[in-house]
């Protein structure tokens, strides 16, 4: 596999809801679309994702899960 799962979020408001999954690369690749949902797919760096025009829920959920990436990332390089 070119990616390991570090963890999930789910937002769910009852009629509707979604998953985020956070990774780790293992092996470069090139991602692709494989839904009708999704207008876009890129690589962004982390400090870059607050200047995108995101998903409003995905836009509140970030800081929080930028701080689990942050200490996961701390905890691997200890």
């Amino acid at each position: 596999a070119a990616v390991s799962v570090l963890f999930t979020s789910v937002l769910d408001v009852g009629y509707w809801s979604y998953t985020t999954v956070v990774v780790l690369v293992t092996a470069p690749f090139e991602p692709v679309i494989s839904d009708p949902e999704s207008l876009e797919l890129q690589w962004v760096p982390l400090e870059d994702v607050v200047l995108l025009e995101l998903h409003p829920g995905f836009a509140k959920s970030w800081p929080d899960l930028r701080a689990r990436m942050q200490e996961l990332s701390a905890q691997r390089s200890q």
